[in-house]
């Protein structure tokens, strides 16, 4: 059910009732109708009123708090398209900042799947990267491995591009 349709929902319901409420009155004569109807509706107005900006102050406060994660989400990326190559393991803080806070329900699904996409990549390569450093301190004299070296360049390729993407996107 979309919020659009469950706005339209509490509207119709909370408008029946208050027609269902006056016209309780009406055995009461056409004086007490008109007299208690006018206070009805008002509380009823006031009642959706208050709810509806509530919700749209909710609404406005998500949509700020998503903008400020995409903006998060964008200057780590930009950290992260900057070390990449360079033999660090990369940042993996914006996954923190928006997946795991929970924050990225306020993100669009297309951006949440492409730093999914982005993540999982990273995890990888950072790994790779670790057994590479390791390899190298185990034994210095001995040259990269060549399989683990065009792995990480692979990934490296592919994080840059889907990097660029979001980035071109956002």
């Amino acid at each position: 059910m979309s919020e659009r349709s469950l706005w339209i929902g509490v509207f119709l319901a909370v408008l029946i009732s208050g027609v269902v409420m006056i016209l309780s009155l009406w055995p009461r004569g056409l004086d007490s109708v008109l007299l208690n109807a006018t206070r009805l509706v008002s509380i009823f107005l006031g009642m959706l009123g208050g709810t509806a900006l509530g919700e749209l102050f909710r609404i406005r406060n998500n949509q700020q708090t998503g903008q400020k994660l995409l903006d998060d989400l964008r200057e780590e990326c930009k950290a992260n398209l900057e070390i990449l190559g360079t033999g660090v393991p990369l940042r993996k803080g914006f996954w923190i900042l928006g997946m795991r806070s929970g924050r990225a329900q306020y993100l669009p699904d297309e951006n949440r799947h492409n730093l999914w996409e982005i993540y999982s990549r990273i995890t990888h390569y950072n790994e790779d990267i670790e057994n590479l450093h390791r390899a190298m301190l185990l034994n210095p004299e001995q040259e990269k491995p060549a399989g683990l070296q065009e792995e990480i360049d692979d990934l490296c390729s592919e994080i840059r591009k889907r990097i660029k993407r979001f980035l071109d996107k956002n």
